[in-house]
């Protein structure tokens, strides 16, 4: 006698959406920027024309429309689904499970950007357990030209484990592998970086006003470089630029921050990852700081270097070295 057995997942729509955005998981599918201003080819059909497009409807969930299929139009996971032949009662887990670095493709005019950082709300308190820097963290650290010394005045701390407390209630993580607190900032918020965690590689309690290598920052001086990540920020001050980072590349400081630090340089240089995302980013974040600098300018590394996997600064000193990386910022700074 057969039976015929239900799955019952323990992922909820609920808990994916929570995770992911609609943008972000249709575009892992396409593999490409999502936003309501372009048209699109449809993966799921020998499509040569971009004719496709993305529209929200009234409740908000966001479609994928294509009036030459049947049906003419999908939800993200219904899209999902489709793209993967994973059976709708899985789709969930299969999201969950196998979805990362989604952040990359999601740009909405229509809602902002989300990263892949794990926000949380300014109100919540993250503490640490901080341990000695071991040999293997600082190896890994110095394959990017860092310095422990560098590390210890930057106020990178390598941690044993968190503890995250909000409305009252207490949350502690231990840190399996490599984990570091980035703890510069002058409101005492913190930003959690585990470079080897797939799923929470990133978590923080900063704001779009936290920039870091605000410390080291002349009052005033010729050129100034601003990037999305402590890595790149202090690779590029070892070469002795001017540098700040911002939260990422979907995060813009307040007028009245931006108007304290940005007249003060003659120059200023948005300089992001070299991936569609990352240029679009650089593209937004420099029109809106030219209210601020008129001489706001953004530029990135060669495209074709992604393909190799090198898409920022740190990247860039990791497979090649500190002289070329020079070479290349002060022929993108010397340029008019």
């Amino acid at each position: 006698m057969s039976h015929a057995y239900h799955y019952q997942s323990v992922i909820s729509r609920s808990m994916v959406l929570e995770r992911f955005s609609q943008e972000e998981i249709f575009g892992w599918c396409l593999k490409d920027i999502v936003t309501t201003g372009r048209k699109y080819c449809n993966p799921l059909r020998d499509d040569k024309h971009a004719d496709c497009y993305f529209i929200y409807a009234p409740d908000g969930t966001l479609y994928f429309w294509d009036w030459a299929s049947v049906p003419n139009h999908w939800n993200c996971f219904q899209f999902y689904s489709r793209m993967y032949g994973i059976s709708y009662e899985l789709v969930y887990d299969h999201i969950w499970m196998n979805v990362d670095d989604c952040a990359m493709y999601s740009v909405s005019v229509a809602k902002p950007a989300k990263t892949r950082v794990r926000k949380m709300s300014s109100t919540t308190d993250i503490d640490i357990l901080p341990k000695e820097w071991s040999h293997n963290e600082l190896t890994w650290w110095r394959q990017y030209g860092i310095t422990q010394e560098q590390l210890d005045a930057d106020k990178v701390i390598p941690v044993k484990a968190v503890m995250i407390t909000s409305d009252g209630e207490s949350k502690s993580m231990l840190i399996k592998g490599m984990g570091y607190a980035y703890t510069e900032f002058e409101s005492g918020h913190k930003k959690i970086y585990q470079p080897f965690e797939r799923r929470l590689k990133w978590f923080t309690n900063c704001t779009a006003n936290d920039i870091g290598g605000m410390k080291s920052l002349p009052k005033s001086g010729y050129n100034l470089i601003i990037t999305k990540s402590y890595k790149d920020c202090r690779v590029i001050r070892n070469l002795g630029w001017n540098c700040i980072w911002f939260q990422n590349e979907g995060m813009c400081p307040s007028a009245d921050v931006l108007e304290k630090i940005l007249p003060k340089f003659n120059r200023v240089y948005v300089f992001y990852d070299n991936d569609k995302p990352g240029i679009a980013a650089a593209e937004k974040i420099k029109d809106m700081l030219l209210k601020h600098n008129g001489m706001t300018r953004c530029f990135h590394l060669p495209e074709k270097l992604y393909d190799k996997g090198i898409k920022d600064s740190s990247d860039f000193v990791k497979a090649i070295s500190y002289n070329k990386l020079n070479e290349f910022i002060k022929v993108k700074l010397e340029a008019k």
